[in-house]
């Protein structure tokens, strides 16, 4: 059985997050229960990360892959910059951004500057978007790689927390590990986007397929991200409480 709480903050803030994790923690200790998760997936927010690191300093802590690129699409629509991404190669670069998740890290710099320099000769005004990444993801960054690169965990934990995606099973590692079971029946595609994207990854390790050639195999999983953000004109951003 999974356990799954939940709770309507009133703000984004850290004070907020920080007060409703002590008193989960505080409220399971009642129980004599422990939490000490080995692993936490989160959205991209600054105050969120500070708050679980603060109060879960031993877990790894990353990103949603599903936010990473509802980031990067949502810097294209706010730099005017959807026309510009309609042409073949555009979006193969777009899906080259996307991902950057699943490269090997110390492969992320240089990848990048092939990105910016495909990206600048379509249209200059893609440096707005690239300037962006590199100041927020990559480069002294607010959300450095270790934070939200994902290649270490294909084929062993889930990367994304967001329901609508096929890669969303939300199915516990841990809890499949301890009863040697899976404890929520999976889509059948699903199923096999995951054991194609673990396959390119070991025969990358192997040296079959070559950086390029890896590449390749992960943009056919991107264009899929890049298909839902571009026919969905609201984001998790736009569903707020109206103030009355």
């Amino acid at each position: 059985m999974k356990l799954v709480v939940y709770d309507a903050l009133p703000n984004k803030n850290f004070d907020t997050y920080d007060s409703f994790l002590v008193q989960l923690i505080i409220y399971v200790q009642s129980d004599q229960i422990t939490l000490a998760p080995q692993s936490i997936l989160i959205d991209f927010e600054m105050a969120a990360y500070k708050a679980f690191l603060k109060n879960f300093p031993m877990a790894n802590i990353k990103g949603c892959q599903f936010h990473f690129g509802q980031n990067i699409w949502r810097q294209i629509k706010k730099k005017g910059l959807v026309s510009c991404s309609k042409g073949v190669e555009a979006r193969r670069q777009i899906a080259n951004i996307l991902s950057l998740l699943l490269l090997p890290r110390q492969e992320i710099q240089t990848t990048f500057c092939d990105i910016i320099e495909e990206l600048s000769g379509i249209s200059s005004r893609f440096l707005k978007l690239t300037d962006y990444i590199l100041r927020t993801y990559i480069d002294h960054a607010v959300f450095p790689p270790s934070f939200w690169n994902v290649f270490d965990l294909i084929g062993i934990q889930p990367r994304t927390n967001n329901h609508e995606l096929e890669e969303s099973t939300m199915v516990r590692v841990e809890q499949e590990q301890a009863q040697q079971r899976t404890t929520r029946r999976r889509k059948v595609k699903t199923v096999i986007n995951e054991n194609r994207l673990l396959q390119a990854k070991q025969e990358y390790l192997d040296g079959i397929l070559d950086l390029a050639s890896y590449q390749k195999r992960l943009r056919i999983l991107s264009y899929r991200y890049i298909h839902v953000f571009d026919a969905n004109e609201q984001d998790d951003l736009d569903y707020r409480t109206k103030d009355n």
